[in-house]
C-alpha cells in the first residue's frame, strides 16, 4: 500500500469510527423517546430495535455524511457539539484506527486524533465553567478511549463495511451511511449494552459526563422558564410539609422532567406521581437515562424547564393559577 492509501485508508477509518459513535448517540436518544411516550413501560431489553433512518438523524441534524476530502475536524466538531458530545465522537475515531492497525501502546498527545479527543475533552469542560488538572483530564480521555474501544470492537463489521464502502466512493451520504450501520450492526446487542449502562449505579466521586448532553447556550438565557415560586406546593408535602426549596427541571440528555427539593435533597422523579420520591446525597442521575447530573447542574441553563415544554409534559395541574398562564395557549 502506498502512503498515500495509507493515508486515504486511515481517513476512511476514522470517519467510520465517528460515525459509529455517532449513530450509537441517536440510536440511544430514540430509545429513550420512546420509552418516555410509553410512560416507562418498556417491554424487553433487546426489543425489536431496527430504527427508521430518517428517525435516527432527526437527532443529527448537522450531520451531512463522510468524505475523505478536505480537513474533517470543525466539521465534526459542529456536529457532536449539537449535543456536546465532541469527546464521544472524536475518540469512536481514534479507537477506529487503533483497532484497524493494532495500536497497543498507552496513548499520548503526540497521536493526532487522541489529541483532538483531549481538547474535546478538556473544553467540554471548560463550558462547564470546570477546571479539571491536565492530569484529570488526560486520565478521563483515556478511560473514554478504552469505552469507545470496546464499543467498536462489539460494532466492528459495521465500522469495517463502512469504512470501505467509503474508500471505494470517497463521500457517502448522512442517509447512505446510516444505512450502512443499520444493516450490518446487531441492533439488538446494543440495545442490551444501552440496558446494562442504564442499570449501572452512577459513578461516584467521577467529574466525567458519560452520556451526550444538550449543547450550553453561548448567549443568555432570556425566555421564561417554570421556577420554584410557580409550582403548587400542595403536590410537594411529602417532603419538608411543602415549604422546601424546590427546583423543576429537565434532564440535558433525554428531556425528562422532574423537581429537585434542595433543602432536604429529594428527587420527585416521576411527576405524574408526586408521592414517589428518592433521598439522594451527591452524585444523583436522571431515572430515564441515567445521565449523571453535574455538581452545579442547577446553575446549567440547559437544564431549566420552558412553559412550553411543561405545558408539553402535560404537568399544568402542578402549577400555581398564576403560573398557569405563563404556558402557551395552544
Amino acid at each position: 500500500m502506498s502512503n498515500f492509501d495509507d493515508v486515504l485508508s486511515r481517513i476512511a477509518y476514522v470517519e467510520a469510527g465517528r460515525a459509529l459513535a455517532l449513530y450509537v448517540i441517536c440510536f440511544n436518544l430514540a430509545k429513550g423517546d420512546k420509552e418516555l411516550s410509553s410512560n416507562f413501560k418498556v417491554e424487553s431489553p433487546v426489543e425489536s430495535t431496527t430504527e427508521d433512518i430518517s428517525a435516527l438523524l432527526r437527532y443529527s441534524p448537522r450531520f451531512t455524511g463522510l468524505s475523505t476530502k478536505g480537513e474533517r475536524t470543525t466539521y465534526w466538531n459542529d456536529v457532536a457539539c449539537f449535543w456536546w458530545a465532541s469527546p464521544q465522537i472524536f475518540l469512536g475515531g481514534c479507537a477506529a484506527e487503533r483497532i484497524k492497525w493494532k495500536i497497543t501502546e498507552t496513548p499520548s498527545l503526540s497521536d493526532p486524533e487522541f489529541e483532538k479527543s483531549f481538547y474535546a475533552q478538556q473544553w467540554s469542560w471548560v463550558d462547564l465553567d470546570r477546571n479539571p488538572s491536565d492530569e484529570q483530564v488526560l486520565e478521563e480521555t483515556i478511560d473514554g478511549l478504552d469505552t469507545a474501544t470496546k464499543q467498536l470492537e462489539s460494532h466492528w463489521k459495521a465500522v469495517d463495511i463502512l469504512a470501505t464502502t467509503l474508500l471505494e466512493k470517497s463521500q457517502l451520504s448522512a442517509e447512505e451511511t446510516f444505512q450502512i450501520i443499520t444493516a450490518n450492526i446487531d441492533a439488538n446487542q446494543l440495545a442490551a449494552e444501552r440496558k446494562a449502562r442504564q442499570s449501572r449505579p452512577p459513578g461516584k466521586g467521577k467529574f466525567a459526563v458519560t452520556q451526550p448532553v444538550a449543547p450550553k447556550p453561548r448567549v443568555a438565557v432570556n425566555y421564561e422558564v417554570i421556577q420554584d415560586w410557580d409550582l403548587e406546593s400542595s403536590h410537594f408535602l411529602q417532603c419538608c410539609d411543602g415549604n422546601g426549596d424546590s427546583f423543576p427541571f429537565k434532564c440535558s440528555v433525554c428531556g425528562h422532567i422532574m423537581v429537585f427539593c434542595y433543602e432536604c435533597d429529594t428527587l420527585y422523579p416521576d411527576l405524574k406521581n408526586t408521592t414517589i420520591m428518592q433521598l439522594h446525597i451527591g452524585h444523583f442521575s436522571c431515572p430515564q437515562c441515567n445521565h449523571e447530573f453535574e455538581d452545579d447542574f442547577m446553575k446549567n441553563p440547559v437544564y431549566y424547564v420552558t412553559p412550553t415544554e411543561w405545558k408539553q409534559a402535560g404537568y399544568e395541574s402542578l402549577l400555581t393559577e398564576t403560573a398557569k398562564k405563563k404556558l402557551p395557549s395552544q
